[in-house]
């Protein structure tokens, strides 16, 4: 694989992405409701766009997937670069700055380069496969805390893990814990991937929701799966994303 190129493409297609998605953070942007009732703005669709730009001009061969636009090429392609413009938009809506741009290379159905960019805090994290995870060019870790009842964990929407008739399982290992939090988003993930917390849990979701943390996380050596343990799909709908010690206890809370 050509990953130099694969990772200087993606981050000029993530520069482009913030460059777009902070001025419209700074002056507002028009809000739609898409049909299955979650908000869209015009920041969203002109990241999207700028990124599948980038990226097929670089690769005309890749397949693109992105969260606004649907598919650009065949999916069936061995390299996919799943597209998030804004993971966050309600918060991005909302003036909070854990919103962030995500980016992702799937190689035979394996992510094999993440990109996650909070540009309200200066943090691009990014990874590539056996190269190791990085924050803003430094070398990044998962924490070494092995007992839940010294952890911190983080968890999505409590509504989405009642839809899923999850609540009760989270709740369960919330209370095994020793601090619980609601980041939601992107931004528990980067927690985790920088050893801040232990683990990050969410479902509702969909691929390009967290395709960039299957690379990330497992190099910060920890562990990335659904709530089940199952590995990478394009149909995933649920994540966990732990400093891998801790892993078979969450995964276990859901089975």
């Amino acid at each position: 694989m050509r990953t130099p190129r694969f990772l200087t493409t993606a981050f000029k297609a993530v520069e482009e992405a913030e460059r777009i998605t902070l001025s419209y953070f700074r002056r507002g942007a028009k809000i739609t409701i898409k049909p299955d009732s979650t908000p869209v703005t015009e920041a969203d669709r002109k990241a999207e766009e700028a990124v599948k730009k980038i990226l097929h001009r670089a690769f005309p061969d890749h397949a693109i997937f992105g969260e606004e636009f649907g598919w650009l090429g065949n999916p069936d392609s061995e390299y996919v670069w799943i597209v998030d413009p804004i993971d966050g938009t309600k918060s991005f809506i909302r003036k909070i700055p854990l919103w962030g741009n995500l980016l992702a290379l799937v190689y035979r159905g394996e992510v094999v380069l993440g990109v996650s960019n909070v540009p309200q805090q200066k943090a691009l994290l990014w990874a590539e496969k056996g190269k190791g995870a990085f924050l803003n060019r430094k070398r990044v870790q998962v924490s070494k805390v092995s007992r839940p009842e010294e952890s911190m964990m983080s968890f999505g929407s409590l509504n989405a893990f009642r839809k899923n008739g999850l609540e009760t399982q989270l709740l369960t290992l919330l209370h095994s814990t020793h601090r619980q939090r609601a980041f939601g988003d992107l931004w528990q993930y980067h927690l985790v991937a920088t050893g801040r917390t232990e683990a990050a849990l969410e479902t509702g979701i969909q691929s390009f929701d967290v395709a960039p943390f299957f690379c990330i996380i497992k190099e910060a050596g920890g562990k990335a799966s659904d709530l089940f343990g199952n590995p990478f799909t394009m149909q995933i709908s649920s994540f966990a994303a732990t400093n891998g010690k801790l892993h078979s206890v969450v995964t276990g809370s859901f089975k």
